[in-house]
């Protein structure tokens, strides 16, 4: 199939569904809406996904050849940042209530915007910055995303949001921990769900690899096939950081080396006229046949309530409006349920962390009364707390991916359950989110400081001399004390490390509980607020359909009331629409079925 007929297929359907325009629900409306906006630009949106530390603002910045995204060893991006080309730069911050801020683009700018930093993330819809480089004058738009196992709702809707929107992803995976679980399902779910099969895999901190990297892409590759299928999955090692540095510096053999010269082969690659044609008309088509079937969906409700006589009309009204009316019945009676599904949730978390904390917790102790050196306190209060906050940390990575699984379990029944009582699609309620958390702090310590045994031992000694220079020995006194030191400084650490070790051993037991108890705290509350947001949506949900389906039932008796003939032609209409969309919808799965030529 020619890319004309590809074209004016997606044309076709465009004004099939803007024809049909004041049939469809708000959903339908606002989605065509934004398909025929998107359609009118000639940009190529990128959309650079994966779940949190994996690097991906770093690598956004080395395709840049700038250090602007912020970027830190915690995870930083909290807002989306939708950067296209700009020859002067610029920062428009496009708010939640709808408004926009233009600001000067500097890195400390986008700063205020990192999850480090004190602000809502629901006051923030997106972040456009325009950015004077190379790659973005491609006509390329890069997304940076947060982390898609972040377990703040907004951020993780508005991430998931620019998925059907993008032509092509980069999903950004780790040599350390090849394809999780929790990445398959998102790559299942939503990428492929979406239709998108131009995807990149970019497998970053190539140059920590443990193995050989070759072996670790196979390995990938193998991982990927049970959901790719027949598709070939391009895989790309990279050391982001490494690029960043050599792409700034303009040094190319390093930008070979680290991988970031064969990722910008492979963009400028998918960005050649032809097949940046053929992927653009194949994302429209696949997005206009995703919107015509909304659209089919709402018409059939539509012919459903016009088929009905007035007095079923009526008496549907007054079963809706005594279901919007009995809130408070309906919560409690799912509330019960819900809180069986946290209580089970929070059951196996809870297991996973007292297993964590009681492994940790005898390693600490076992490690510090293990300890032979002299900086005893400098390892009790520095090092002791960086080695728990990083084994926190380590836990968090390991388990996101079983909670994230978990909530989108409950997150799928809830969808289930509104979709067969409202016979409707019903959008997923919580975008595939999950734990993103920094550790806590340790509860201080203070230590003895046994380093100054040396010195103790030196005054010793040199008491030990003057002793014998009163008793004449001055000849020996030299060689007395140079042999007496080492054996007093020996003694003299370990009695003051064994005092030091006793001293702190209760101290340390219980900063330890209070530590532990205070993350599981933090970890089984953000899991609790996430079930709690996931209740709040789905029964905001619940509500948007139930008014919606009120309007409509309303409608239909006030046009039943005034006009028998008036039905009749509702009917006919309702009827020709459903023809014509479900025409359209076959028309365009039979263009996406034919490879498109660009």
């Amino acid at each position: 199939m020619g890319g004309i007929t590809a074209e004016s297929t997606f044309s076709d359907a465009l004004r099939v569904l803007f024809q049909y325009e004041h049939l469809a629900g708000h959903a339908a409306r606002q989605t065509l809406r934004q398909l025929d906006a998107d359609a009118r630009t000639n940009l190529f949106v990128i959309s650079v996904l994966g779940e949190f530390k994996r690097g991906k603002s770093t690598l956004i910045n080395a395709l840049l050849g700038q250090d602007l995204l912020p970027r830190d060893v915690t995870p930083m991006t909290a807002a989306i940042c939708v950067l296209r080309y700009a020859p002067d730069p610029v920062l428009i911050v496009h708010w939640s209530d709808g408004t926009e801020e233009t600001k000067s683009l500097e890195a400390s700018s986008l700063q205020q915007f990192t999850a480090a930093a004190d602000f809502d993330p629901d006051t923030v819809d997106y972040l456009e910055v325009g950015v004077n480089s190379e790659i973005l004058k491609n006509g390329f738009v890069l997304v940076d995303t947060p982390g898609v196992d972040d377990l703040n709702h907004h951020r993780s809707e508005i991430a998931c949001r620019f998925v059907p929107r993008s032509d092509a992803i980069i999903f950004v995976l780790s040599v350390a921990s090849p394809v999780r679980k929790s990445e398959m399902e998102f790559l299942d779910t939503t990428i492929l769900e979406a239709g998108l099969d131009h995807i990149l895999f970019v497998a970053n901190f190539a140059d920590t690899a443990d193995e050989d990297i070759e072996t670790i892409l196979t390995q990938i590759s193998r991982r990927l096939t049970p959901v790719l299928g027949t598709r070939q999955a391009k895989v790309i090692p990279l050391s982001a950081s490494v690029g960043l540095q050599a792409a700034m510096s303009g040094d190319s053999e390093r930008q070979s080396s680290s991988g970031l010269a064969a990722l910008r082969q492979a963009l400028m690659e998918l960005a050649g006229e032809v097949s940046r044609a053929e992927v653009r008309h194949r994302r429209l088509l696949h997005r206009a046949l995703g919107c015509t079937k909304m659209f089919v969906s709402d018409v059939q409700q539509e012919i459903a309530l016009a088929d009905r006589d007035i007095q079923s009309l009526q008496n549907d009204l007054a079963t809706i409006e005594a279901a919007i009316a009995s809130k408070h019945e309906r919560r409690a009676r799912i509330n019960p349920w819900l809180e069986d599904r946290r209580a089970e949730i929070l059951a196996m978390v809870q297991k996973s962390l007292r297993h964590f904390q009681e492994e940790l917790a005898g390693s600490v102790i076992e490690t510090v009364e293990d300890y032979k050196g002299t900086d005893f306190k400098d390892f009790i209060e520095n090092k002791v707390p960086r080695y728990i906050n990083k084994a926190c940390k380590t836990w968090i990575e390991q388990h996101v991916g079983q909670i994230n699984t978990l909530l989108n379990t409950l997150d799928r029944r809830l969808i289930a359950a509104l979709g067969a009582e409202f016979e409707a699609h019903v959008p997923q309620l919580r975008s595939h989110g999950g734990l993103i958390l920094d550790s806590v702090d340790m509860v201080g310590l203070s230590a003895e400081d046994v380093s100054t045994a040396p010195q103790r031992a030196g005054l010793l000694a040199g008491g030990a001399a003057a002793a014998l220079l009163v008793l004449h020995a001055s000849l020996f006194v030299p060689i007395i004390g140079m042999a007496a030191f080492p054996f007093l400084v020996k003694g003299m650490t370990e009695f003051q490390l064994r005092s030091a070790k006793e001293k702190i051993r209760q101290p340390l037991r219980d900063a330890l509980d209070q530590t532990l108890t205070k993350f599981e705290e933090r970890v089984l509350g953000a899991v609790s607020a996430d079930i709690d947001t996931l209740r709040r949506t789905a029964e905001d949900r619940y509500d948007m359909l139930m008014t919606e389906l009120r309007d409509r039932v309303a409608s239909h008796i006030q046009e039943k009331a005034l006009s028998q003939e008036k039905t009749k032609g509702k009917m006919a209409e309702l009827q020709n629409a459903l023809q014509n969309l479900s025409a359209s919808a076959e028309r365009i799965a039979e263009a996406l079925s034919s490879p498109v030529k660009g």
